[in-house]
């Protein structure tokens, strides 16, 4: 009803009958449910296994760490939440190192209008079962923001060595899938087997899906011929289309054994497994990437798979071992151009004036 009205609505016949019929008390209780609601819900976050349920800004009060067994840190049930790892000029750190491979810093659940943003979360993911692990993990929903976050991967509680390629990561720093609506930017992923990973996110609207400025350095995996694995890049979009990549930096990201292109398998989306440092695999098209700097990584810096199109790869800085792009879909399929190529050296059906 708003304040004004109340007070006309005070002074009518109306009132006059409501207040004689039912009591004075009982007619403010009723106007007061015709009020203006308040703000959501904010509140403070002074430990791990906090689940969020009502929609509003969350903060941390102090550094988190996560009992080993204990579960995600900090779970969203809810649409409408943003949880700022500082306070107000003081940054956290939550630590799910105890939690071995299982660790999970943030879980983002599938919901609309959520911010993770701010602060360092720090994991360690040692072996194989720390695949489905994620410092921040989303499985849907739309309207996400994930936003100046630092994670890292300390396996076994080394120190991760961003320029090197011997980390032997595991996990994945940022898991995104099956989102309609994201931006995904000023963060970093360091030491993880994926630095950020878009699994089956299709962006309906221009501009609503933003992978920009992020750091994606030293996500490394030694290369296994007899398991077969071989997995390592720095950013991957995996069936998912619409996506605007810019301005990122992935470096020193892939598998550091020796390996060409040979030694790969045909199946489709298979190059993911040598390690480019940025790759756009299984059926992924219709995305712009563009003014990334991608360099030092094995073997290559931006791959195409076999059955991915209409991937606009232009206006890159490259610098790579082996080679700086490589496109193994048909012909024309994607569109390579303006790329600064220092290695001069591409593959596939990458034209000859992609660089």
């Amino acid at each position: 009803m708003g304040l004004a009205n109340a007070k006309v609505f005070r002074r009518s016949a109306t009132w006059r009958f409501f207040t004689h019929t039912l009591g004075l008390g009982s007619v403010i209780v009723l106007a007061l449910m015709f009020l203006p609601s308040t703000a959501a819900a904010q509140g403070n976050i002074a430990a791990c296994g906090t689940t969020i349920s009502t929609a509003g800004t969350y903060t941390l009060t102090t550094n988190l760490t996560a009992a080993s067994g204990s579960g995600p840190c900090i779970t969203i049930g809810v649409g409408g939440v943003t949880v700022d790892l500082t306070n107000g000029a003081t940054t956290y750190t939550i630590d799910v190192t105890q939690e071995g491979d299982s660790g999970v810093g943030v879980d983002a659940g599938n919901y609309v209008n959520t911010t993770i943003e701010n602060g360092t979360i720090l994991t360690d993911y040692t072996t194989s079962s720390a695949d489905t692990s994620a410092a921040i993990e989303v499985a849907g929903g739309s309207g996400l923001t994930i936003t100046g976050v630092h994670v890292i991967n300390e396996p076994n509680g080394t120190e991760c060595g961003t320029t090197q390629r011997t980390n032997s990561g595991y996990g994945t720093g940022i898991s995104v899938s099956s989102v309609s609506g994201a931006n995904i930017s000023g963060n970093s992923a360091y030491c993880y087997e994926y630095g950020i990973y878009v699994q089956g996110s299709a962006i309906p609207s221009k501009g609503t899906g933003n992978i920009a400025g992020n750091d994606l350095e030293g996500d490394t995996f030694q290369m296994s011929t007899t398991s077969g694995e071989v997995y390592s890049a720095g950013l991957v979009l995996s069936a998912s289309s619409g996506w605007t990549v810019s301005g990122n930096t992935v470096a020193y990201n892939g598998s550091w054994d020796d390996t060409s292109l040979e030694t790969c398998s045909s199946a489709i989306g298979s190059l993911i497994t040598c390690s480019f440092g940025l790759q756009i695999v299984n059926a992924s098209s219709g995305n712009s990437i563009t003014s990334n700097s991608v360099y030092q990584n094995f073997i290559g810096g931006i791959y195409t798979g076999p059955d991915t199109s209409g991937n606009k790869i232009i206006g890159n800085t490259l610098s790579n071992p082996d080679y700086d792009m490589y496109d193994s879909a048909p012909v024309r399929s994607n569109t390579w151009r303006r790329n600064t190529c220092t290695s001069g050296i591409n593959g596939g059906t990458v034209p000859k004036n992609a660089c």
